[in-house]
């Protein structure tokens, strides 16, 4: 595996436990089963979400490519302005993020997870101790 497809994957798992965004709800289909749209422009997020579903059978993960960086973005910030069809989760390049904090997209989840439980589960960033 190479170091773009890492650092991509990696970015995608970020994105998906670190920044969903606010204002969401995840819904339950009439199976019973928790329902998760998630929109990701890499396609290994297909193969994650199918590993996440194998592990979490009462979830469904639905993944959509809504097109590339900024055709995800600028609907990304015409669901957050509508009030309606924003996403669960969202890939979302780090330089990126800014932009969405500041209009209030996404939703801070260190109150809701503790995030340093996870820390030993992702490669250190360069120059970080």
């Amino acid at each position: 595996m190479n170091n773009t497809t890492r650092a991509a994957i990696a970015t995608a798992v970020i994105g998906a436990l670190l920044i969903p965004l606010a204002g969401c709800g995840n819904t339950t289909a009439s199976s019973g089963k928790t329902e998760l749209t998630v929109w990701s422009w890499d396609a290994s997020i297909d193969r994650a979400a199918k590993i996440f579903m194998k592990a979490n059978p009462d979830i469904t993960v639905k993944v959509s490519n809504v097109g590339s960086t900024e055709e995800t973005y600028t609907a990304l910030n015409n669901a957050a302005q509508a009030g309606s069809g924003l996403p669960d989760v969202t890939l979302i390049e780090y330089l990126a993020i800014p932009q969405f904090v500041h209009s209030g997209t996404l939703m801070d989840l260190s109150k809701v997870y503790d995030a340093t439980k996870l820390k030993d589960t992702f490669t250190p960033a360069p120059g970080a101790p």
